[in-house]
């Protein structure tokens, strides 16, 4: 899967489709975490909820949202082999 693959799983989610539109101005972040990275931060973080259900042997997107106004933050974990959506985390800033 590609970044601009996540970013699309991601955008169309409800809660990023609520967020977009209110009209803010989105800024969107996708990062790849590979198994061995996803392993040493979950030792690193090991009551860390938002990163229990990874997986250990393939890699996810690491996609966050930030829409201004009316002040999202959202964050996705997507699965790079199947599409979907592990962890879904939003928070409200105002």
């Amino acid at each position: 899967m590609t970044r601009e693959e996540a970013i699309e799983i991601s955008r169309n989610t409800a809660i990023v489709q609520e967020a977009l539109s209110h009209g803010g101005i989105p800024r969107v972040t996708a990062d790849h975490w590979n198994a061995t990275y996803i392993i040493s931060f979950k030792q690193e973080h090991p009551n860390l909820r938002e990163i229990e259900n990874l997986p250990e042997n393939h890699g996810v997107w690491r996609v966050f949202w930030v829409v201004l106004p009316p002040g999202y933050h959202i964050l996705h974990y997507i699965d790079e082999l199947t599409g979907k959506v592990l962890h879904e985390g939003v928070s409200y800033v105002g």
